[in-house]
């Protein structure tokens, strides 16, 4: 079984947001494994959150299972990071959950983007 995680951009205040990791689906309501940064983040601090998720043997493979591919779901943290910063002020909340780390890719099967009330689009 692979976990899903949830990869986010979460309000901290009212100007600096964080980047959050944790686990998805389902067990974002279950477990406390709530990982933060600021971002933008690079693919050296992303590794550092994942590899401080309790979750993180699950990652490595366990009972016969390949370990997933732990280069791509940093890059996607680093990518939704990238992007939180980028639009920071046009948005109030951009998530991708569930995130599945695969053998060999990392697939996002579903994400959320909020736009912030003042902007609108052109």
């Amino acid at each position: 079984m692979r976990p899903a995680l949830y990869i986010g951009n979460a309000q901290l205040c009212r100007v600096e947001a964080g980047e959050r990791l944790e686990p998805g689906g389902v067990l974002v309501e279950v477990l406390n494994d709530r990982r933060l940064a600021l971002p933008p983040l690079d693919a050296a601090r992303a590794m550092r959150l994942i590899d401080r998720l309790k979750i993180r043997p699950m990652l490595g493979g366990v009972r016969g299972q390949p370990p997933a591919d732990l280069a791509a779901l940093a890059e996607a943290v680093v990518a939704l990071s990238w992007l939180a910063h980028d639009l920071g002020e046009h948005i109030e909340a951009l998530d991708a959950n569930p995130v599945i780390a695969g053998v060999d890719r990392c697939v996002a099967v579903d994400a959320l983007v909020v736009p912030r009330r003042s902007w609108t689009f052109r």
